[in-house]
């Protein structure tokens, strides 16, 4: 891995996730079980996994167009790892744009809601197959966690907030992270849905 321009403190769980990766919505499910055996600090950072989504979305077929994946069976086997995680995974058959859900995630981390924020988003995601790009949908999940306190028009337009993504982004490519989930602590790195034991293993200084 290439060490990034931005100082990462060693003693921190950095967790690089996208809210449309289904990879990363079963490993939050194995993090929990981790961070329930043995407190960690944890930071997020976001990854752009399909930028380039317009905002109407895309099926899934136009999505992985001409990379021979048989997405019903691919479908039926994440739901049934989600499922045995205990994650509710709906009929999925699109994808969104992720990028308004991440520009409202950076207000949720200067705030403290993060944890309740992401989880609405993943089930919203996952669990009902909305579209977590749309203002409406963004403006329910964060009336859910504190009604009216926040105006989500205003947050996805917000020049600092959106910077705070782009910024991300970068650091994600400096760091040479090309799949997510991805976890860094102490400057070791593992990629994908990583078991609670694994997990533990990486932010205990234990070797994995």
């Amino acid at each position: 891995m290439i060490m990034p321009s931005k100082r990462l403190d060693l003693k921190t769980l950095y967790v690089i996730t996208d809210f449309i990766c289904p990879w990363c919505y079963i490993g939050e499910a194995y993090l929990k079980t981790a961070l329930q055996q043995q407190s960690c600090n944890v930071e997020y950072i976001f990854f752009p996994l399909h930028p380039d989504t317009p905002a109407g979305g895309l099926s899934l077929e136009e999505l992985f167009a001409g990379r021979h994946i048989d997405i019903n069976k691919t479908q039926r086997e994440i739901r049934s790892i989600a499922e045995k995680a205990g994650l509710p995974y709906g009929e999925r058959t699109q994808t969104f744009n992720s990028f308004n859900a991440q520009v409202i995630g950076k207000q949720m981390i200067e705030v403290g809601k993060f944890t309740q924020y992401k989880d609405a988003v993943f089930r919203a995601y996952f669990g009902n197959g909305e579209n977590i790009g749309d203002i409406q949908v963004l403006q329910r999940i964060t009336d859910s966690i504190e009604d009216g306190r926040w105006d989500v028009e205003k947050v996805v337009n917000d020049p600092d907030y959106c910077q705070q993504v782009h910024d991300d982004w970068l650091l994600t490519r400096e760091m040479g992270i090309t799949g997510v989930p991805a976890y860094c602590y102490n400057n070791r790195y593992c990629v994908g849905a990583q078991s609670s034991t694994n997990l533990l293993a990486l932010y205990s200084d234990q070797p994995t």
